[in-house]
């Protein structure tokens, strides 16, 4: 129905673009055909955009972020997503991250000519803690009240009537479990733990102090000269103590010395008087060696008496008694004099 003329052919479909973009025809005296378009009719496709923020208004990065048809997006350091290459249809957005609670739970989006944007979450992704927990029983089983527990980061707690115990709000990482309690030795002596998950059943068992002195019984029945230069050795042993636990020896008589110096531990030596006299040590402090021994070596007076010495850890104590006896007559030497 077209009369003779000159005529632009364009082709249009909303989803489609066309190759040539128009086509010139010319009609004269009959019809003209061969005027072809190829068209190119992809589907088109959409984003969803928006921000996951922290109560403070600053970018979370690290949340993914699901359309809930199998894609997905990572917030960058901003906080900032998009999640791209949409078809028209609806989605219901959520987020997460192992650490975080989001606000809302979840968006419904639905896109129908164009990107969605400001598609916004709040996170609340707070540090995770976690808890170490176990129990102190004697040999009998029974749990023992009253020893602290201390992780080596600063946190403590103390066992209940039942032995058990639990130190809360630790972060991921590695600590060290030591118990205490006055008077007692431990077994093990510490725990090494790792958080995550949360850490059960770092049990110890307790053990009353005790104190062992050897060779006790010879060392009350036999008698020491008084002479001034006599010595008895006297060794105190702590079962499962190890190294570097400090032993005081007292003694109401005689002077107290060590057969070894050690460094950071308080130990008695000798002093003297304004004379240049020397003055006895009526008490000294040993380290225990790795066997849980120190060794304390006694020096008689020049005068007989009884010492009562006293062996003591902590709160724990015992005492003993050494006698001092005479000597005997002394020979004296004098000076050849000649007359």
């Amino acid at each position: 129905g077209l009369a003779a003329g000159d005529y632009t052919l364009t082709a249009a479909r909303t989803d489609c673009s066309f190759i040539p973009p128009s086509l010139a025809v010319t009609i004269t005296s009959a019809d003209v055909s061969g005027q072809d378009f190829t068209a190119d009719c992809s589907v088109p496709t959409f984003s969803i955009s928006g921000q996951v923020t922290d109560d403070s208004g600053d970018g979370v990065a690290g949340v993914t972020i699901a359309d809930g048809a199998g894609n997905t997006a990572t917030t960058g350091s901003d906080g900032t997503y998009t999640v791209s290459g949409l078809a028209a249809g609806d989605y219901t957005l959520t987020a997460a991250r192992t650490d975080c609670s989001f606000i809302p739970p979840s968006l419904a989006v639905t896109i129908t000519s164009a990107d969605v944007s400001g598609q916004d979450f709040t996170a609340d992704c707070s540090v995770p803690t976690f808890s170490i927990s176990g129990q102190v029983t004697d040999d009998s089983g029974d749990g023992v009240a009253g020893v602290t527990i201390a992780d080596g980061a600063g946190n403590t707690a103390t066992t209940g009537n039942d032995g058990t115990y639990t130190i809360s709000g630790l972060a991921a990482g590695d600590y060290t479990l030591t118990p205490s309690k006055d008077g007692y030795t431990f077994a093990p002596a510490s725990r090494s733990v790792s958080v995550p998950p949360h850490a059960s059943g770092q049990d110890f068992t307790a053990e009353p102090l005790l104190i062992t002195i050897a060779n006790l019984s010879s060392i009350e029945s036999t008698p020491i000269p008084a002479d001034g230069v006599s010595t008895v050795s006297i060794t105190a042993t702590v079962p499962n103590q190890g190294s570097g636990t400090a032993i005081v020896f007292d003694t109401t008589l005689g002077t107290l010395n060590s057969t070894t110096t050690h460094l950071g531990l308080a130990q008695s030596g000798p002093t003297f008087n304004e004379n240049g006299e020397a003055v006895a040590n009526s008490s000294v402090t040993i380290p225990t060696n790795e066997n849980g021994e120190a060794v304390a070596i006694l020096t008689a007076p020049d005068t007989p008496g009884v010492a009562t010495v006293t062996v003591t850890i902590g709160s724990v104590s015992q005492s003993f008694q050494v006698r001092f006896v005479d000597a005997g007559p002394k020979t004296v030497y004098l000076p050849l004099v000649r007359r």
